[in-house]
């Protein structure tokens, strides 16, 4: 009877605790689930707003090119009437004019090179964290390639340079144009050779900054697209980690189940009478 009550009262213990272990296991899902949500949606809630970041600074970079362009649009028109002007005055006029709309177009084109340089500091973190994310999954995988991965979206900061060294190519002709005209300031002999000079180097100008403001366009499609695909891979994730939760969930809920049965059977076998031993025959 002694060793009966005990291996019942034993039963009833171990399966009350396997069952408030279910049951503490199920919550504690959930609250971990909840957590790791808030993690991966403020995860990709920073990533959306540095892809939000570039695209305004795009925006930004492409109308300081628009102005800068249609200031250019300008100069060849008016390096040729440097070649018909034959008074001083006039020719030192029309230089200064010059001087200032180079000097508002390489403003114009440095503060584009200013939103650039912010533009690759961001990018590089986004590289970074792609590297990372690309690296461990390789990782889990056991796979050798995390160079494609970080680079499917197609934002790199290697890019974005290019674009500032183009700028930064832009304005070093503006500063030689700028050179020639303070030269033939000081020596009208020079006029018609700075004239030249100018209608060239503005055509050059403008087919450069033109070729710019259309890789930066199209460097802004693929942002739309990276943008696109972070979002699609933050629903995906949260609906992995509600997957995961909602699979452990009744997983731990079977076996609390099962903890249920034990003790119902146990709790019936403590209350059945035990059997008396038969009296033997006569």
């Amino acid at each position: 009877m002694i060793i009966r009550r005990s291996a019942g009262l034993a039963g009833l213990v171990l399966a009350s605790l396997g069952l408030l272990a279910c049951l503490a296991g199920a919550v504690g899902v959930w609250a971990v689930k909840n957590r790791a949500q808030s993690v991966a949606a403020a995860v990709f809630t920073v990533a959306d707003d540095a892809f939000e970041f570039m695209a305004t600074r795009l925006v930004l970079v492409n109308e300081r090119l628009d102005a800068s362009r249609q200031q250019v649009d300008g100069l060849a028109a008016r390096a040729q009437r440097l070649q018909t002007n034959e008074t001083e005055p006039e020719s030192r006029a029309e230089v200064e004019s010059l001087r200032t709309t180079l000097d508002a177009v390489v403003s114009e084109l440095q503060a584009a090179e200013g939103w650039l340089d912010s533009i690759e500091a961001v990018a590089r973190g986004v590289n970074a964290a792609a590297e990372s994310i690309a690296e461990s999954r390789a990782e889990s995988q056991s796979q050798s390639r995390p160079a494609e991965s970080a680079g499917a979206t197609g934002v790199r900061a290697a890019k974005v340079a290019e674009f500032s060294n183009d700028l930064a190519e832009a304005v070093s002709r503006l500063d030689a144009l700028r050179e020639k005209l303070l030269e033939m300031r000081e020596n009208r002999m020079l006029a018609r050779e700075a004239a030249e000079a100018m209608i060239a180097g503005a055509a050059e100008l403008d087919t450069r900054l033109a070729n710019l403001s259309r890789k930066i366009d199209d460097f802004g499609v693929r942002l739309s697209e990276a943008r696109a695909s972070s979002a699609d891979a933050s629903r995906r994730v949260r609906g992995w980690i509600t997957f995961a939760a909602v699979v452990l969930t009744a997983v731990l809920l079977w076996f609390g189940a099962s903890q249920a049965c034990v003790l119902k059977t146990v709790w019936r076998f403590l209350q059945r009478p035990p059997r008396e031993k038969a009296s033997p025959s006569s």
